[in-house]
């Protein structure tokens, strides 16, 4: 069996064979999602069930076929509600599937978006707690300050690093001087101009 991820660009599948030992195997193939028996079970996040691959209208399963596979099944997974990939299975034997084993795949498939959907969940709290820590710790930094440029200057330091930009500043005034500053300049009439500049006699 082989697992098929899609891709950033949401046009194509990585294809990688799933292994006892190693896990994931990268197969360094690329399948396109228009056209494919696997592009259809993710966009309609159903199971294809082919049992006789050199009469199957997809491009994937056309190709398959020549290396002598005959019978495919391949489920849509989506995490979190957005397409990740397909679960994809294969034979040499021809009309080797049943419904009773296109309703195991589901389950399987279903088994292996809850627990990816799970762990997505627990590093996105992960992430969460060390930021609301990390936020603790620039607080009491910044309390420990006696003067206000020590304050300004750690908030200035320690939100760079946390949000792991190149530069920050801190802009002192009240709302109108400050949203003068944002303002930008108008442009100079070309009357203005010509106004300003002396004349030939001068």
């Amino acid at each position: 069996g082989c697992i098929a991820l899609l891709g950033a660009d949401g046009q194509a599948f990585d294809l990688y064979r799933l292994t006892g030992e190693e896990g994931l195997l990268p197969l360094n193939s690329k399948i396109p999602v228009d056209g494919t028996a696997i592009g259809t079970a993710l966009r309609e996040n159903r199971v294809v069930l082919t049992n006789d691959a050199k009469k199957s209208p997809y491009l994937d399963q056309e190709m398959l076929a020549k290396s002598g596979l005959n019978s495919m099944m391949c489920m849509g997974l989506m995490v979190q509600s957005k397409p990740f990939g397909t679960l994809n299975v294969g034979t040499f034997e021809l009309n080797a599937f049943s419904e009773n084993d296109r309703n195991l795949l589901v389950q399987i498939a279903s088994l292996m978006t809850s627990s990816l959907e799970n762990l997505n969940l627990l590093a996105e709290a992960e992430l969460k707690a060390e930021r609301e820590r990390r936020v603790r710790a620039i607080t009491d930094k910044i309390r420990q300050r006696g003067s206000r440029d020590g304050i300004l200057q750690t908030a200035r330091e320690e939100i760079a690093q946390l949000l792991r930009a190149k530069k920050t500043a801190v802009q002192l005034g009240d709302q109108d001087s400050l949203l003068r500053r944002l303002k930008p300049n108008p442009p100079v009439a070309e009357d203005s101009l010509l106004e300003n500049q002396p004349s030939q006699g001068d």
